[in-house]
């Protein structure tokens, strides 16, 4: 799972991997030309917990991107990889865990 602040060049960016949907087959990634290194260092990734949780600590109040890769069971026999995203806005305040759950379209 990846949090990137949501910036004039996040958002130009995944205008092109998504084309104006939240989910982007595999193929997608093609048409978007590699990140400035500077992208990376701005963007944070977690990897989910036993429960399949994702959990980023200390997030700043703003408005940000949410990606998460979607793979497929090798025995699938209708499934469709790549990456779903979400933006969400943190406000400052608030306490406890949101729940948010990613449904490309």
């Amino acid at each position: 799972m990846r949090l990137i602040p949501d910036t004039p060049y996040a958002r130009d960016r995944f205008a092109k991997l998504y084309a104006g949907r939240s989910f982007a087959p595999l193929t997608a990634g093609s048409r978007v030309p590699p990140a400035d290194p500077a992208y990376g260092q701005y963007s944070r990734t977690v990897t989910a917990d036993a429960q399949g949780n994702y959990k980023f600590d200390r997030v700043a109040p703003g408005q940000y991107f949410v990606s998460a890769q979607v793979s497929c069971p090798r025995e699938a026999k209708e499934c469709a990889g790549g990456s779903v995203y979400n933006i969400v806005t943190v406000t400052g305040g608030e306490g406890g865990p949101v729940r948010l759950d990613l449904v490309g379209d």
